[in-house]
């Protein structure tokens, strides 16, 4: 690679299912600023401290637990934490001996505020009371709750 930037579209990673994760509050802040921009949908503080959200197109709204069940992350090699992204990429791609080394990619981000700004401490508790599962696999991924 020569220290040359290039888009990589395809890698071969037989018979690996990689997965990512995101820190709960983190996923709801974005989901509901990126629904907002895209599809005009409100942004409900009220389902978001229940840990709320909505799908895709902002038509229909689920508990947290319910949306990471559907993950099956059981069946899952390799977890990619958002906030860790080129850390744990990188460890993958020198797992399979790819001479790549990832320290930065382009993806679309919607502008919107820190997790930690928009929740209260009281209401990050709440998040992760009524959403156990994802707490406890939080703990698991990141070795701790960011509050």
């Amino acid at each position: 690679l020569n220290n040359k930037k290039i888009k990589v579209n395809n890698l071969i990673i037989p018979n690996y299912k990689i997965a990512n994760f995101r820190r709960l509050p983190d996923r709801l802040v974005s989901l509901a600023f990126f629904l907002k921009k895209r599809h005009n949908t409100p942004i409900l503080k009220k389902h978001l401290i229940c840990g709320l959200q909505y799908d895709k197109t902002g038509a229909n709204i689920r508990p947290s637990d319910t949306i990471i069940k559907n993950w099956n992350l059981n069946n899952v090699d390799f977890i990619v934490r958002c906030e860790k992204m080129y850390e744990d990429w990188n460890y993958i791609f020198n797992k399979f001996d790819y001479n790549i080394t990832m320290d930065s990619a382009y993806f679309n981000k919607t502008d919107r505020p820190n997790f930690i700004d928009f929740f209260s401490k009281n209401e990050l508790d709440q998040i992760y009371k009524t959403n156990p599962l994802w707490q406890s696999l939080e703990y698991k991924i990141y070795g701790s709750l960011p509050i």
